[in-house]
């Protein structure tokens, strides 16, 4: 959930040491076998309807970028967020945006 906040908002900054992880989530289900398939579908629906639409809408990439990536832990470095349109720039302190 933090990588679908921090690439959301009007500006997105980071500094250059941030690291940012774009994944499809961890799921541990301890439960009877009707209430695991209904978090299954439930986790599905919400990859469907929420997650996808919300990376493509506050990046640059192409809903095949976004399939390919979605099942991996893709990990970026801030100059590859900005490739990709997850921030708008690279800040040396937190003095240049306050």
């Amino acid at each position: 959930m933090a990588f679908l906040i921090g690439i959301t908002g009007h500006k997105r900054f980071a500094l250059p040491y941030t690291s940012f992880l774009m994944h499809d989530g961890h799921n541990f289900v301890y439960d009877s076998g009707g209430k695991a398939q209904d978090k299954m579908k439930f986790n599905m629906r919400f990859e469907s309807e929420v997650e996808k639409p919300h990376v493509i809408r506050h990046s640059n990439l192409k809903v095949s970028d976004y399939e390919s990536l979605s099942r991996v832990e893709y990990y970026l470095l801030p100059k590859d967020a900005k490739e990709h349109g997850f921030i708008d720039e690279v800040v040396a302190d937190l003095d240049q945006i306050l």
